[in-house]
C-alpha cells in the first residue's frame, strides 16, 4: 500500500454495504436453486466487486469496500463461521416496521472461538488485491455485541454470561489479528445491538439483565477486543437501526447509551444516523465534543 494514502477514518466515508446489482441477485438465486455452482457464483461476485471498486475509486472514495457482495446477510454469514455458532431456520423472520425478513438466524452450539479458516479473511485478501495501492481496502464485520442478542446464547453451554463474554472477546481478538496479518488496516464494527439498547422499549438479554447492565457489558466487550490493538489498525463502530427493504428495526435517540458508550468506547470513530425522526442530532452534538 502506498505511504501517500491518508489515514482513516475519513470525512467522506461509507459504511460498506452497496445495493446488489440484478445479475448478482439472479446468480445468488440460481445458486440457491442449484442451477449454478459455488465457483460460478463467486465468479459473478468477483466481477461485480471489481466493478464497484473501480467506481468507488473513480468518484474519489478513499476507503473502498467490496459492497458486502459475497454475503447473504450483513451479520449471519460472519457469525456462523465462528466456532460455536451455527445458522438455522427459525419459525419466523425478524420484524422491520411490520415487514418480516427471510427466516434465518444463528445460535450458540458450542464454545465460541475464532475459526482460522474463516472465509471473510480470504475475501479480504482478494479485495485488497483488487484495490491495490489505489485506495484503502476497508473491512466490515458485525460487532461482537451482536452475539448478545436474546436467544443466541445457549445457557447450557454458557450458564455464566461473563464466561460467554470472555470467549467472545478472545474470538474477536483473534479475528482482528487474522485481518491485520492479512494486511487490513481499517476495520468497521457494525453494531445494531447498540441501537437495540437505545430503543424506548428497554431491552434485556433473555429478560434477566437491565438496560444498564447490558450497556456496561457491551462497553466492556468492545473495549476488551480493542485492548492492545496495533496503533496503525483503525477500528470504527457503525451504529445502525436496521435496514430491510427501506424499513427499520429500532427507533429512539442516543440519550440512553451516549454517556457510557460514546464517551468510553475506545474506537477511532463512530458512524451514526442523525438526520431523521428516528434519531436526535442533539445527542451527537453533545457527546462528540
Amino acid at each position: 500500500m502506498s505511504n501517500s494514502l491518508p489515514k482513516a477514518p475519513f470525512k467522506a466515508d461509507h459504511v460498506g454495504s452497496l445495493l446488489r446489482p440484478e445479475n448478482l441477485r439472479k446468480a445468488r438465486q440460481d445458486f440457491k436453486d442449484g442451477k449454478i455452482s459455488t465457483e460460478a457464483l463467486r465468479e459473478v461476485e468477483t466481477e461485480e466487486i471489481k466493478r464497484i471498486v473501480d467506481k468507488q475509486i473513480e468518484v474519489g472514495i478513499k476507503a473502498v469496500t467490496d459492497g458486502e457482495f459475497r454475503r447473504t446477510w450483513w451479520h449471519y454469514d460472519f457469525l456462523e463461521n465462528l466456532n460455536g455458532v451455527d445458522g438455522y431456520e427459525p419459525e419466523q423472520g425478524q420484524s422491520f416496521a411490520g415487514v418480516e425478513t427471510e427466516k434465518h438466524s444463528v445460535r450458540n452450539t458450542g464454545k465460541i472461538s475464532f475459526n482460522p479458516n474463516h472465509p471473510f479473511v480470504k475475501d479480504f485478501v482478494e479485495l485488497k488485491e483488487i484495490v491495490g495501492d489505489r485506495a484503502i481496502a476497508k473491512q466490515t464485520i458485525p460487532s461482537p455485541n451482536q452475539l448478545f442478542v436474546a436467544g443466541i446464547r445457549n445457557p447450557e453451554i454458557y450458564p455464566d454470561i461473563e464466561e460467554y463474554a470472555n470467549d467472545i472477546i478472545q474470538a474477536y481478538r483473534d479475528v482482528f489479528k487474522a485481518f491485520y496479518d492479512a494486511g487490513c488496516r481499517y476495520l468497521q464494527l457494525d453494531d445494531v445491538y447498540l441501537a437495540r439498547l437505545s430503543s424506548p422499549e428497554g431491552p434485556s438479554l433473555d429478560n434477566i439483565y437491565s438496560r444498564e447492565q447490558l450497556i456496561d457489558l457491551a462497553l466492556r466487550v468492545t473495549n476488551g477486543v480493542l485492548e492492545d490493538k496495533p496503533d496503525d489498525f483503525i477500528v470504527t463502530t457503525h451504529l445502525c437501526r436496521g435496514n430491510y427493504r427501506s424499513t427499520w428495526a429500532f427507533e429512539g435517540s442516543y440519550d440512553k447509551i451516549a454517556p457510557t458508550l460514546f464517551a468510553k468506547e475506545k474506537v477511532d470513530g463512530f458512524f451514526l444516523e442523525y438526520d431523521d425522526e428516528r434519531s436526535v442530532f442533539q445527542t451527537i452534538r453533545t457527546y462528540s465534543k
